[in-house]
C-alpha cells in the first residue's frame, strides 16, 4: 500500500507543469527574507533556480566584479516575448535610431530595475529577490497582467564586491539575537563600509564617467537595450520616511515634459499603495534631477524616466534599530516597503507602456532633428595632447556617443572653453566633431555645456562637469552644423627606442594622467 502510495505522489509530480517546482526566496533559503542578511552566492543561486524553474524569466551574466562575483541580470517576460526578446531589443533601438532598419513587432514597454549599488544599502538586493518571485510566478495572476506588454530587466545587485563586505562585518557582528539600540556595535559600521566597490568608489558618481569595471559593463549592456523607464534602488538615513518620485527641483532644463508628468504619474501609484497601508512618504524635497552621473540622471538623459526610491535605514538599521520616533524599523520592514514600490513601478509601467514607446522614439526623433541647448556642435582640436584625445574617445565610445572629424576648415560663431568667451572661432580640418544632431544628442548637450541652468541653486551635488574642462581640452561650442567623416581608429603610439644599450634611467615628458600611470607601472 506504502509502495503504491508513493508511486501515485510520483506520478503527480510528474504531471505537474516545470513552473511548479519555483520556490519563494523563504522556501528556497531556508528562511524568511528579512530575518537575516543573504551572502551574495546565496542571491546568486536563487537567481538562477529562478531563471531555471519559472518560464518567465531569462538570466543573462553581464560581467564580473574587481573581486570574481558575477554580475547578471533577469530579463522577465511572457514566455512568447522571450522568444522573441533579441527582435524587440533591436527593435527598441531601430526606433531609437541607433540601429538602421524598421522595427517588426509591435513596442513593447522595457523596465529596468537597479538594486544596490551602494553595497551597505543591502535592503536593496533582498527586496529585489522577492520582486523577482512575485513576477516570475505564472500562477500570479496580477503580476502576469503586466507582462502582456511589458519586459522587465532586474539586476539584483550592481555592488556585489560593497554589499558583501558590509554583510560580512554584520553577520560577524551581530548577536545571536538583534540588538535595537541604536548604539550597539552592529549599528556603528567601521570604514570602509559596504557603501562602495572593490576600490572605495561610489560608483553611483559612474554612470556617465564609468571609471570602474563593473560600471563598463554594466552599461554596455544598458546601451544595448535603452530602457524606456529606469529605477535606482538606494537607503537613506534611519529616521527618513519613504522617498519615491517626483523628484526635487531642480530639473535640468533638457528634461522633457512627458518626462516629468510621468514620475507624477508613478509617484502617485506609489503613494495609493502606501497611503492604504498607513507608511509615510515623502517627494519633491531633497534628490533633484542635475548632475549627469547618477542613476537617475544618466538614464533621463538617455531617453528613460529615471528615477531613485529611497527607504529610511541603510548600513546603521542592521536588522532591526529604534528609530528617533521610537518605533523599531526592522529589515523586513524595509524589504516589504522596496518591494510594493517596486512592483507598482511595473503596473504603472505596464499601464502606460504604449506611451511610453512612443515618446521614447519621440525623445530620440528629436534628438537628430531638432537636439536641445544653444549650439549644434562641439569640437575638440587635433591640437591637443594625444593622451587626452584618447581620454575623451574612450568616454564618448563608452556613453555610446557619435563623432569624427572636420572635413575642412572654416570660421562660425561659438563659444571658447578656454577663454571663456563668444565670438568667431576656426575649426580646421581633421578637428574632433561632436554633433548633437544624433540619437544621443540630450547626453552631448548635458555633458559639454559650458555653463548648466539652475532653476534652483540648492543641488544636491555639483553644478560643473563639462568635458572640456574636466579633461582639460581646448575645445569650442558651435551654434551650426559642421561636415564630418569618420575618425579613424585610434592607434596606439609605440615607445621611442632607447638610446643608451643598458639604460638606467626613463625620461618622460609629464602631460597627462596617463604619464602618472606610466611612473606607477614603472615604479
Amino acid at each position: 500500500m506504502r509502495t503504491h502510495s508513493w508511486a501515485v505522489l510520483l506520478g503527480l509530480l510528474l504531471a505537474m507543469p516545470a513552473w511548479a517546482q519555483l520556490q519563494s526566496p523563504a522556501d528556497f533559503l531556508g528562511y524568511e527574507l528579512g530575518s537575516r542578511f543573504t551572502p551574495y552566492h546565496h542571491v546568486v543561486d536563487y537567481v538562477q533556480h529562478v531563471a531555471e524553474q519559472s518560464p518567465n524569466v531569462q538570466l543573462e551574466p553581464y560581467g564580473e566584479t574587481y573581486q570574481g562575483r558575477p554580475l547578471m541580470v533577469t530579463y522577465v517576460a511572457k514566455p512568447a516575448h522571450l522568444a522573441q526578446l533579441e527582435t524587440i531589443r533591436t527593435d527598441n533601438l531601430k526606433r531609437a535610431g541607433v540601429q538602421e532598419g524598421e522595427p517588426s513587432l509591435d513596442p513593447m514597454a522595457i523596465a529596468w530595475l537597479s538594486y544596490s549599488v551602494h553595497g551597505n544599502e543591502s535592503v536593496n538586493t533582498e527586496s529585489a529577490l522577492q520582486t523577482l518571485y512575485e513576477l516570475a510566478d505564472p500562477s500570479n495572476a496580477r503580476t502576469q497582467a503586466w507582462l502582456d506588454d511589458t519586459v522587465v530587466i532586474i539586476d539584483p545587485c550592481l555592488n556585489p564586491d560593497g554589499r558583501e563586505r558590509y554583510v560580512h562585518w554584520y553577520n560577524s557582528t551581530v548577536g545571536r539575537f538583534p540588538n535595537v539600540d541604536p548604539s550597539a556595535r552592529e549599528h556603528n559600521e567601521p570604514w570602509p563600509g559596504g557603501r562602495t566597490n572593490h576600490y572605495y568608489f561610489d560608483m553611483n558618481r559612474d554612470w556617465a564617467w564609468q571609471t570602474q569595471q563593473e560600471s563598463q559593463v554594466r552599461l554596455a549592456l544598458y546601451n544595448r537595450w535603452l530602457p524606456h523607464v529606469h529605477a535606482d534602488f538606494h537607503e537613506q538615513g534611519v529616521n527618513a520616511p519613504y522617498y519615491f518620485p517626483p523628484a526635487a527641483e531642480p530639473f535640468h532644463e533638457v528634461i522633457t515634459p512627458w518626462q516629468r508628468a510621468f514620475q507624477t504619474t508613478v509617484g502617485e501609484n506609489n503613494a495609493r499603495y502606501f497611503d492604504a497601508e498607513g507608511w509615510l512618504y515623502f517627494t519633491r524635497q531633497v534628490f533633484d534631477l542635475l548632475y549627469p552621473s547618477y542613476g537617475d540622471t544618466w538614464p533621463t538623459y538617455n531617453g528613460a524616466i529615471g528615477m531613485t526610491y529611497e527607504q529610511g535605514g541603510s548600513s546603521r538599521a542592521g536588522l532591526g534599530i529604534i528609530t528617533a520616533e521610537g518605533d523599531t524599523l526592522t529589515l523586513a520592514d524595509r524589504i516589504l516597503h522596496h518591494h510594493v514600490a517596486g512592483l507598482s513601478l511595473v503596473e504603472t509601467t505596464a499601464q502606460n507602456h504604449a506611451r511610453l514607446a512612443d515618446e521614447f522614439e519621440a525623445f530620440y526623433t528629436a534628438n537628430q532633428e531638432n537636439p536641445p541647448g544653444d549650439y549644434q556642435t562641439y569640437i575638440v582640436k587635433a591640437s591637443n595632447d594625444a593622451d587626452k584625445l584618447h581620454a575623451l574617445r574612450d568616454l564618448l565610445d563608452k556613453n555610446g556617443i557619435a563623432y569624427g572629424k572636420a572635413t575642412r576648415s572654416q570660421s562660425m560663431s561659438g563659444f571658447r572653453y578656454m577663454t571663456s568667451d563668444e565670438g568667431r572661432v576656426e575649426v580646421e580640418a581633421g578637428d574632433m566633431v561632436v554633433s548633437a544632431h544624433q540619437p544621443k544628442g540630450t547626453l552631448v548637450t548635458v555633458l559639454f555645456e559650458p555653463e548648466t541652468e539652475l532653476a534652483d541653486s540648492l543641488t544636491y551635488d555639483i553644478t560643473a562637469w563639462a568635458i572640456p574642462y574636466a579633461h582639460g581640452l581646448e575645445a569650442m561650442a558651435v551654434e551650426g552644423r559642421v561636415d564630418m567623416e569618420a575618425m579613424p581608429e585610434a592607434a596606439m603610439v609605440p615607445p621611442p627606442a632607447p638610446t643608451a644599450a643598458q639604460p638606467y634611467a626613463y625620461l618622460a615628458t609629464w602631460k597627462t594622467l596617463a604619464d602618472a600611470k606610466l611612473v606607477a607601472d614603472l615604479l
